[in-house]
């Protein structure tokens, strides 16, 4: 069933007061351009199954307001979204920073067709969209204005395997900020020792979102243990 206007409605109030919760300035282009996106999800989704979330409210909730509560942390310069998927975090972030650019990497095909669809539809002119794996995209083949000096990701996979596919992003000086839900110490304790945890957030979790919500931010230690064993005294 089609989501009826006053639902809608109810929607733009949300948005407004959850952007506000974060401490996030919308204006009217911005605000429009998130109520488009959640439109845009809502009418893909039939087809596409890009996310279980069915309900727009619970859309704001769990995905725009979500995706942008990790806002304070990114630094100036571009950013990856890796495996973006229905576009979460980097369309909403993308909304919210239209001097960042922003560069969303799938493998899935329609996913990326849908992503595609988004920028085109909301004239994200920041936006760069590839059909592409984190571990196989070269820093050398993108411009410099969409080289990222943070990648960014959620529900993406284990921290150690994202460490593995980042790591040729993470040596040229990225930093990996990966939105996980309730802390797993295993995974963290599992991380490569050429990897350092240099921060552990706790992110705003909207009043109806009943879980923990935290972001990880690694990085590259000075020294790869791995790869670059000290050479034993003579």
């Amino acid at each position: 069933m089609e989501p009826s206007e006053q639902l809608w409605s109810q929607v733009r109030e949300r948005c407004q007061l959850g952007l506000a919760q974060l401490g996030l300035s919308a204006d009217a282009g911005q605000l429009e351009q998130c109520l488009a996106y959640l439109r845009l999800l809502q009418e893909w989704n039939r087809s596409y199954n890009l996310t279980a979330v069915r309900d727009p409210l619970q859309a704001v909730e769990r995905h725009l307001l979500d995706s942008l509560s990790i806002s304070p942390w990114l630094q100036p310069g571009a950013a990856l979204d890796a495996g973006s998927g229905a576009g979460l975090p980097g369309i909403p972030l993308a909304i919210m920073q239209p001097a960042r650019h922003w560069l969303l990497l799938d493998s899935n095909g329609k996913k990326v067709r849908f992503l595609r669809h988004v920028v085109r539809t909301l004239k994200l002119a920041n936006v760069m969209v590839m059909q592409q794996r984190l571990e196989h995209l070269q820093p050398s083949r993108l411009a410099p204005q969409w080289r990222p000096v943070q990648i960014v990701s959620r529900a993406f996979a284990p921290l150690p395997r994202q460490c593995e596919w980042a790591k040729h992003w993470l040596q040229h000086g990225c930093r990996l900020l990966a939105m996980v839900g309730a802390l797993d110490e295993a995974d963290i304790n599992a991380l490569p020792a050429s990897v350092e945890l240099a921060a552990c957030e706790s992110l705003a979790t909207c009043s109806d979102v009943a879980q923990q919500r935290h972001l990880i931010i690694l990085q590259w230690r000075h020294r790869d243990m791995y790869n670059h064993p000290e050479v034993p005294a003579s």
